[in-house]
């Protein structure tokens, strides 16, 4: 699923996190980043581009839901949870 990044490190979205903990077994995230909005930079200090020609950052979930999972649990400091 290709979305908007900005819901993984934005503590508003603390209900989507743990929804999708709770529905999916494996969650692998790939974050483009290219958020202009941010001025997002790349280690070498060059302006981090979008692989899209939009101004928003971008990252892609692959959400792994297996026939007999059990669903995972969060637990600790809201800073790990996030």
């Amino acid at each position: 699923m290709i979305t908007n990044h900005s819901y993984l490190d934005n503590p508003t979205f603390r209900g989507m996190h743990w929804h999708l903990m709770r529905t999916f077994d494996e969650i692998y995230i790939l974050d483009l980043h290219g958020n202009s909005l941010k001025k997002e930079r790349c280690p070498d200090g060059s302006p981090d581009e979008n692989v899209f020609d939009i101004r928003q950052g971008v990252a892609i979930a692959f959400l792994v839901k297996k026939k007999e999972g059990l669903p995972c649990r969060a637990v600790g400091t809201s800073g790990k949870k996030v």
